[in-house]
C-alpha cells in the first residue's frame, strides 16, 4: 500500500498495482527477482504476451538493493514510479518491471 498511496499522490497517471499484471522484460531480470528477493524463490515463471503499446516500466533498482523496510521509504517508491531510469555505471544491476493493465496471454512455462 506504501507503493500506492504515493501513485496516488504523486503519480496518478501510472497505472495502480492493484489493477496490473506484473512482469519482467527478460528472463534474466525475472530471475534475478527471484534469487534476491525474500519470497520469491519458489514462483514460477510463464512467458508472457501483451499487445499493450506503452506499458510502464518501472525501476526496480532501488527496490533490489534496499529490499526490506528501507524499500518503503518514499525515494525508493518515487524511483519506481518515475520509471526506468538506465544507470550511468556499466555495471549497474538492472531490474524492471513491467505493469500491464491490459491482458496478457501465456505462451509456456518457463
Amino acid at each position: 500500500m506504501a507503493y500506492e498511496s504515493l501513485r496516488h499522490r504523486l503519480f496518478r497517471n501510472c497505472p495502480s498495482r492493484l489493477d496490473c499484471l506484473f512482469c519482467f522484460p527478460t528472463r534474466q531480470e525475472a530471475e534475478l527477482c527471484r534469487t534476491n528477493i525474500e519470497g520469491y524463490a519458489k514462483s514460477v515463471l510463464y512467458e508472457v504476451e501483451s499487445a499493450e503499446a506503452t506499458p510502464h516500466i518501472a525501476d526496480m533498482n532501488n527496490g533490489l538493493q534496499h529490499f526490506a523496510l528501507a524499500a518503503f521509504d518514499d525515494e525508493v517508491i518515487a524511483d519506481y514510479w518515475r520509471g526506468w531510469q538506465r544507470s550511468l555505471d556499466p555495471q549497474a544491476v538492472i531490474l524492471r518491471e513491467v505493469l500491464l493493465r491490459s491482458p496478457a496471454t501465456i505462451r509456456r512455462r518457463i
